[in-house]
Formats: C-alpha cells, sequence, structure tokens
C-alpha cells in the first residue's frame, strides 16, 4: 500500500504546487515557467508504442525492484534493474527524442553541453569562473552543475 500512496501523495503536492505557483504568479508577476515545477516542457500526445514502452518500463520496473530486494541489493542486479529503468524510461521518449537530442541537440539547436564544452580553453579557469560564466552558459549547462560539462569537455578533448 506504501508504495502506492507515496507516488499519489508526490503528484498531489506536484499539482498543488503547481496551482499556487500560477497563483502567485498571477498576483505578483515573476518570470514563473508555464508548467512548473518543470521549466522546458512541451506536452505533447504519445503514441502507442510509446505508452506500450511506458507500461513495460512501469511493471519491469517494479518486478525488477522486487527482484533486487530478493536479492538483497546486490551490486549486479541493481545496476542490471537501474539499467533497464533509465533505458525503458528514455525509450518512452524514441530514440532520437530520448537517446540522441539531450547529446546533440537535434542537430538543430545548440544548446546541449557539448556545444559549452566546445568554447572551454582551461578546465580549471572554467570551474574557477563558473559562477561568473553560468548565466552566459546554454540552457543544459546553464541549469546544472559543471560536472557533466567537464564529462563532455572530457570527451571533446580525447578526440582531439
Amino acid at each position: 500500500m506504501q508504495w502506492v500512496l507515496f507516488p499519489l501523495l508526490t503528484l498531489l503536492l506536484l499539482w498543488g504546487g503547481h496551482y499556487a505557483m500560477q497563483a502567485m504568479n498571477r498576483a505578483f508577476p515573476f518570470d514563473c515557467p508555464r508548467y512548473w515545477p518543470f521549466s522546458v516542457f512541451n506536452p505533447r500526445r504519445p503514441s502507442v508504442l510509446e505508452w506500450a514502452i511506458a507500461a513495460i518500463s512501469a511493471v519491469g520496473g517494479v518486478c525488477g525492484i522486487r527482484w533486487v530486494e530478493r536479492q538483497q541489493f546486490k551490486a549486479g542486479p541493481v545496476v542490471v534493474v537501474g539499467l533497464f529503468i533509465v533505458i525503458g524510461t528514455t525509450a518512452i521518449q524514441g530514440v532520437p527524442r530520448g537517446f540522441a537530442y539531450p547529446v546533440d541537440g537535434g542537430l538543430r539547436s545548440k544548446e546541449q553541453y557539448y556545444h559549452d564544452a566546445e568554447r572551454v580553453q582551461s578546465p580549471s579557469d572554467f570551474l574557477r569562473q563558473f559562477n561568473t560564466v553560468q548565466p552566459s552558459l546554454r540552457i543544459h549547462s546553464r541549469t546544472h552543475p559543471p560536472r557533466r560539462g567537464f564529462a563532455f569537455l572530457g570527451f571533446e578533448k580525447s578526440n582531439r
């Protein structure tokens, strides 16, 4: 029963928080994302395949978590189930939207970590000045700590 109650309470809090933020924004206008707490979000109707992948991911995730519990949380089963959940929930968006666009921007924009990593001349200067340069970074790099940008900087440097 607890595994049902927690997600329902979480959704209720998100829903209530969303409407509270929208009401505050109407009373005292500020830069509030339309779909708060999700800032960059475009709702769309999922396809039948996406619904099927979501169902498989949900059922597989629940069964996987129960299996991991029976295995007493050994590293191997945890990794396998964790990868299944991450890959399954990402696949809901489809291969281009779920796997390619988050890295390359879908070849239609330059909004990803990789594009900021191309501009970094000195990793130590970048880290030292992160708070200063953060507003000039692209959306992904701006909204996350610098470690992800460093991962892509490492990929960039290793390919030269």
